[in-house]
């Protein structure tokens, strides 16, 4: 992961969002972080039912993806992967990548907020408590400028999580997104 991917990733996430139907009424920059803090209580749903996706899970269906009709990418997606706790903290990452999209936010990649003694700590704790940590941050971009220092935490938490592991679920469910033609309100 780099800066210009990270804002290519910005740019595809609000895309998707729009054609989807999420930006089609002007909401306040708080419902939209409200909404990511609704995902952080479905990660702890995930893991409270112990649904994780594992790494042949995550392959074999990238492997559809790309060899396979999208038809059965989304079965297969959603057979093995939809709301494990990997595919919820891909949405969290999503939409806060999206959020940055809405506001015309460029996002800087910065893997070295936390140290490796922060990491394990990181990787020490429950879900349930690194959900809480991430509303925190969530809960203290009271104004737009504060949104990276806050969006650099969360993935640099991930990171320490599932490793470059996380960017991958983030790509495989934007392609799910895009695959979903589902329109939303939000």
């Amino acid at each position: 992961m780099n800066t210009t991917e990270l804002n290519t990733l910005r740019y595809q996430a609000f895309d998707t969002a729009s054609r989807h139907g999420y930006h089609a009424e002007e909401c306040r920059p708080a419902f939209w972080l409200g909404l990511v803090v609704s995902e952080c209580g479905e990660c702890i749903h995930a893991d409270r039912g112990d649904r994780h996706a594992t790494e042949s899970q995550y392959y074999d269906v990238s492997r559809l993806y790309v060899h396979q009709s999208l038809d059965a990418f989304r079965e297969a997606f959603e057979k093995e992967i939809k709301n494990t706790v990997e595919d919820k903290f891909a949405d969290i990452i999503i939409r806060l990548l999206d959020f940055a999209g809405n506001y015309h936010i460029q996002l800087e990649y910065d893997p070295t907020v936390y140290s490796e003694e922060e990491i394990d700590d990181i990787r020490a704790e429950d879900i349930p408590t690194i959900m809480f940590v991430l509303t925190g941050y969530l809960t203290s971009v009271f104004h737009i400028m504060l949104f990276n220092s806050a969006f650099e935490k969360i993935y640099n938490t991930g990171e320490a999580l599932f490793g470059e592991d996380l960017w991958k679920h983030v790509k495989l469910k934007m392609a799910y997104n895009r695959c979903n033609m589902t329109i939303k309100k939000y």
